[in-house]
């Protein structure tokens, strides 16, 4: 568990996130097919559900160049993770 309030904040931000990606994408996946032949992409509809798509991406992205950014070694030479701010 993290040791400060952003990091439980951001815990539950990026649980919550791949819960809502696990869903997303495959509605996207199962759906999207049949609707290419239509011009997928071209309504405003589908437009705003890639960009939210895009924006679940960029918290992932996120979590991962803070997750790099925020490891540590320790004395015992096991790596520790803590996101202190």
């Amino acid at each position: 568990m993290p040791d400060s309030w952003f990091g439980v904040i951001w815990e539950r931000l990026v649980l919550s996130v791949l819960l809502v990606i696990c869903f997303l994408y495959t509605f996207v996946a199962s759906f999207s097919i049949s609707l290419h032949a239509l011009g997928y992409g071209e309504s405003t509809g589908t437009q705003v559900l890639l960009v939210f798509t895009y924006l679940l991406d960029v918290v992932l992205v996120g979590d991962f160049i803070l997750r790099f950014n925020m490891a540590s070694d320790t004395t015992t030479g096991s790596v520790s993770f803590t996101i202190a701010v």
